[in-house]
């Protein structure tokens, strides 16, 4: 893949990314059947679109940069934001500040309870990121590998990769995705009818989920469900979005196009902040509609509204504003 000219993302592209958010928010809402169920491919999909738009025309060192400053930097900025309002919430009303919860979401991974809720996810997809951009330096196949010695770990030591910070084992297995989206970019470029297949293989995958044996991934607990089929059936709804939203995407009016590009710029932010809102709330496992809109559109605004402002590269991660929907995205690869 090295040498490949970094793809340009459209509309419908972005407009796959800003779905896959609102899933993960909604999940966290109604953390409850059935849609926990209709939800798991969501955060798969993020691995996805990394690996879509995944190249490697630049050093291991210039590849690193981006990707700490796109994802380290908010990751640390929201960190310090979090743990402000966990603290100066608990002492206003008059409790106790538990350093246990904060030592265990500095952890990450299943310890990234509220307000830190969407930490792990972030953290997740830099671990794989810098696990591919190593080994597909060696072959691809050595990704693969990568990916099965998560998947091993998890099914032969469920609570040791459960409890691995930052996700890391989940991360590990994760790589596969990353590749999966990778060799995704290539297939459509040799379809004929990638809308065709693209809503194919999103009904199949649509087809697992009814089957009376799949078992939703629960990737911050290294959970892969059902095996082989939950991972499957993630991969297949994941790539059936990709392909439709890509081309469908130059069918959608510049104007519309501008605001879903806009909007998918805050996905970062938005993972680290919904928590936030979430906790403050004090939404319960199954909310309501009120609570999943003040979840989704409170951070959405706020990140919104920031994007211009001289904080956006600790907000967002991101130094390019240009709002065009088939702009290059200066961190393409490192977050979705």
């Amino acid at each position: 893949m090295v040498g490949i000219e970094a793809p340009r993302r459209n509309a419908g592209e972005d407009a796959v990314r800003v779905v896959g958010l609102i899933a993960v928010v909604a999940s966290q809402v109604w953390s409850l059947e059935p849609v926990i169920r209709w939800t798991a491919w969501a955060v798969p999909l993020f691995f996805l679109i990394a690996g879509y738009y995944w190249f490697a025309t630049r050093t291991v060192r210039d590849d690193l940069r981006v990707w700490v400053l796109s994802i380290g930097r908010p990751y640390l900025f929201w960190w310090v934001v979090t743990c402000a309002v966990f603290v100066g919430w608990e002492r206003w009303g008059g409790g106790h500040v538990q350093t246990k919860v904060v030592a265990l979401a500095a952890w990450g991974g299943v310890g990234s309870i509220r307000p830190w809720t969407g930490f792990w996810i972030v953290s997740a997809c830099f671990i794989a990121m810098v696990m591919v951009l190593i080994s597909m330096r060696a072959g691809w196949w050595w990704t693969l590998a990568f990916a099965y010695a998560g998947l091993i770990i998890s099914h032969v030591e469920p609570d040791s990769a459960k409890l691995a910070p930052f996700a890391a084992v989940a991360a590990m297995a994760c790589t596969g995705f990353v590749l999966f989206g990778i060799g995704l970019r290539e297939l459509q470029r040799r379809l004929r009818h990638p809308v065709r297949v693209g809503l194919g293989t999103l009904g199949v995958g649509i087809g697992g989920v009814l089957l009376p044996i799949y078992r939703p991934l629960d990737l911050q607990s290294a959970d892969f469900g059902t095996p082989f089929l939950s991972i499957l059936v993630a991969a297949l709804i994941g790539s059936g979005l990709i392909l439709v939203g890509s081309e469908w995407g130059p069918r959608i009016p510049p104007t519309a196009g501008q605001v879903i590009s806009l909007l998918a710029r805050c996905n970062v932010a938005v993972l680290l902040s919904f928590g936030i809102v979430l906790f403050l709330l004090g939404t319960p496992e199954n909310g309501g509609w009120r609570d999943f809109l003040l979840v989704l559109l409170i951070p959405m605004a706020f990140a919104v509204l920031t994007l211009r402002s001289r904080w956006a590269p600790w907000i967002h991660g991101v130094q390019d504003f240009s709002y065009r929907g088939s702009s290059h995205n200066q961190f393409r690869g490192a977050m979705p």
